[in-house]
């Protein structure tokens, strides 16, 4: 079940849905305006937001930031009907995205995607109103919402957003790996998640949001990156998966099942770019 909880003073979210690939929604709510950050998988998603946010005894978001082109980001934009904001590298794969025949193509779609649209196709793609290039900075009244982009593997769009007066960083999903969709391979590039790791721990805040997951401490985010960085590190000055293991396991690090699944993307990433 979606909850929609107050996590800061000004800031509201639509918890995840993994079993449809609804990820988090976020409502940031200043003095003048409020902003949503995504907009939904679909137009049942946004319209749940919608009414929660309604429900709650708040405005509908006369803003929208969105993360990234994914589509569990941004099916609902037109239902949201906000003027909308995003990295201007989004232009192309939106464009991309409304070309195609959705139901067509959900005869080939993952489980998460037929199972938001199982009742029928609910799609409201827009165009942002307004893109950037690399930094931007709206004040909602007392409350800034600054969206920067982040250079990761997972899309050529990725930004995050910081709120500063609520020390909370959205991740998007700058945090998943990429897929290079002629060889069918998902991967990270050492050097990708380095950068990456290193932009993130710029961010002075408390809280994390990663849109698929939950809301993280300030400790318990960078001993993610701290651990991520490790496995890069270790994957990069190895010949093999297997070599990688042994490196990490002898540095004191807890090799687990995700451990290999990450040292096995980072060798993906040698062999795909």
């Amino acid at each position: 079940m979606q909850e929609f909880i107050k996590i800061s003073e000004n800031i509201h979210i639509l918890t995840a849905l993994h079993e449809q690939d609804r990820p988090i929604l976020g409502y940031i709510c200043g003095k003048d305006m409020s902003m949503a950050i995504d907009t939904g998988n679909s137009v049942n998603h946004a319209g749940l937001f919608l009414k929660k946010i309604e429900e709650s005894g708040m405005h509908k978001p006369k803003l929208a930031v969105l993360t990234h082109f994914h589509w569990d980001h941004v099916f609902g934009a037109g239902k949201i009907g906000a003027l909308t904001l995003a990295h201007e590298n989004i232009i192309y794969h939106i464009e991309e995205l409304m070309s195609k025949d959705v139901e067509a193509d959900l005869e080939n779609a993952d489980d998460f995607m037929k199972s938001e649209f199982k009742d029928g196709v609910n799609v409201a793609l827009k165009l942002p109103e307004i893109t950037f290039s690399r930094r931007i900075n709206i004040d909602l009244g007392g409350v800034n919402v600054i969206a920067e982009k982040i250079e990761c593997d997972h899309s050529d769009d990725s930004i995050v957003i910081h709120i500063p007066e609520d020390e909370v960083v959205f991740l998007g999903d700058c945090l998943y790996c990429g897929y290079k969709e002629d060889e069918n391979k998902m991967y990270f590039t050492c050097d990708g998640v380095k950068n990456m790791c290193e932009q993130l721990k710029d961010y002075d805040a408390k809280l994390y949001i990663n849109s698929h997951s939950e809301v993280s401490s300030r400790e318990d985010f960078f001993s993610y990156l701290d651990e991520t960085l490790d496995l890069a590190e270790v994957s990069d000055e190895s010949e093999t998966v297997e070599e990688a293991v042994d490196k990490f396991r002898a540095s004191g690090g807890e090799v687990r099942d995700i451990t290999k699944s990450y040292l096995e993307l980072f060798f993906n990433g040698k062999n795909v770019l």
